[in-house]
């Protein structure tokens, strides 16, 4: 089942706490917003004050919301958190993808939290919106 994205921002892959690798869902993007391009932003919560996370999210794209149009995601995003607080500035990360998709969906491709003694579970969300029209 394909989503839509609207103008505003749409939440491909909520928070993933635990869950070291997952597929969101497709979504439908909005005609509209397919002209102006797609911003997506990641955000990585470590699993604890101090601990170290890292995250690999892959944004993939498809014109029929099935089979993505490559093996090798479209977008790829890295995140690693080594701060002393739960999100960073390296634990958030936006960037943008021009081209007409129409549809995205994000891949959780792994997620990890490697300080010993660390409580809980990181966690990894990634919204989409449409860029400003040109």
């Amino acid at each position: 089942m394909a989503y839509n994205i609207i103008n505003g921002v749409t939440t491909l892959l909520a928070s993933t706490a635990g869950t070291t690798a997952t597929t969101g869902n497709w979504y439908r993007v909005d005609e509209n917003v397919v002209r102006a391009g797609l911003a997506f932003q990641a955000v990585l919560t470590a699993s604890s004050v101090g601990a170290t996370a890292t995250s690999s999210v892959g944004i993939e794209v498809s014109n029929d919301g099935v089979y993505p149009l490559s093996t090798a995601p479209a977008l790829s995003i890295s995140l690693t958190n080594t701060s002393t607080t739960y999100i960073s500035n390296g634990g958030c990360l936006a960037t943008s993808l021009a081209g007409a998709f129409y549809y995205v969906r994000a891949n959780l491709v792994s997620l990890t939290s490697s300080t010993a003694g660390s409580t809980g579970s990181p966690a990894v969300t990634v919204t989409c919106g449409a860029q400003a029209y040109p």
